[in-house]
């Protein structure tokens, strides 16, 4: 068993003294600045959120007042514990969506020891947000949906979002989209196609959004 051997060093953005392991290599901040600096990054990724959310309700002419927004904002706070928080400006953006659609959610939800980023039992959906970086592994993906799926059972389903479809999920209603990917996964199965088909449109989520039957 190797000894853990510790020096005194002084936090690099405070000063504060502090014991770290002689062989860590990371930089010595001690626990009251990483908690700091964790706060500043949710609240600036918050905030990058926020803009991508407001921009795309603005591009689609139906801006909110600043005080609404500050309570979505609140309302996902809320919903974090501890030990997580929304990990991209995308999800931020869908958390205020689906506070905005009053949609009860569950961020960083575990399922078997997975982290899934949504549980939105009213659907009766799990929700992901697919960022460019670490969705890549198709096979991966489909062995992680299959897993939850069969944990959670026949009755949810599970829907994943691009980060660069998230601004159609803002504009038309996300609930709409879920639905709009639901209704494409099921015909795609019973009709034979692959996974890389995509023919649900931004028109089929406008009809979606205005009901109408064109």
């Amino acid at each position: 068993m190797v000894r853990k051997i510790h020096k005194k060093v002084n936090c690099l953005l405070c000063g504060r003294e502090i014991s770290v392991c002689i062989n860590n290599n990371e930089m010595c901040i001690c626990e009251i600045c990483k908690d700091k600096n964790k706060l500043i990054k949710q609240e600036k990724m918050i905030q990058r959120g926020v803009n991508l959310f407001r921009k795309n309700k603005i591009s689609y002419d139906k801006e909110i007042e600043d005080g609404q927004i500050g309570e979505l904002v609140e309302s996902i706070k809320k919903k974090c514990g501890n030990d997580f928080f929304y990990g991209s400006k995308d999800e931020v953006a869908i958390a205020l969506e689906l506070a905005l659609e009053d949609i009860e959610f569950e961020p960083q939800k575990d399922v078997g020891g997975y982290r899934a980023d949504f549980s939105l039992p009213y659907l009766n959906v799990i929700l992901e947000i697919d960022g460019e970086i670490y969705h890549r592994n198709k096979e991966k993906e489909k062995l992680t949906d299959d897993s939850v799926k069969n944990i959670l059972g026949d009755d949810w389903g599970l829907v994943r979002v691009p980060c660069e479809e998230v601004p159609n999920c803002i504009r038309f209603g996300i609930e709409n989209c879920i639905l709009a990917k639901l209704e494409e996964s099921e015909y795609m199965k019973n009709h034979g196609y692959s996974d890389d088909d995509k023919f649900w449109s931004c028109e089929e989520y406008e009809r979606r959004r205005v009901g109408s039957d064109y």
